[in-house]
């Protein structure tokens, strides 16, 4: 898979290989996108609070509203939006 020029944002480690997410989302803010790169990752709501410093309320309050942003109701379909859209990629990425 080619990836656009774009600044990646994260690097995800996960038991199916890496993750990579783009830097800038359009309509999410910057800790949004990194929420949504490490919920992709498999991580758990718990797991992202104490990577990031914030509280589970919080970490759940920004998957919310990234679900209501993007028209999804659960992490599955978001990671599902997300791979469509174009936001994450899964294995070897290279740019274009």
């Amino acid at each position: 898979m080619t990836w656009p020029d774009y600044p990646l944002a994260s690097f995800v480690a996960t038991p199916d290989g890496p993750l990579l997410c783009r830097s800038r989302i359009p309509g999410l803010e910057p800790r949004q996108v990194e929420i949504l790169a490490l919920a992709a990752g498999g991580y758990s709501t718990t797991e992202i609070a104490r990577d990031l410093g914030l509280a589970e309320k919080t970490v759940s309050g920004h998957l919310y509203d990234v679900y209501e942003r993007i028209g999804v109701t659960d992490r599955t379909q978001l990671v599902i939006e997300a791979i469509r859209r174009e936001w994450i990629a899964l294995g070897e990425v290279r740019s274009a």
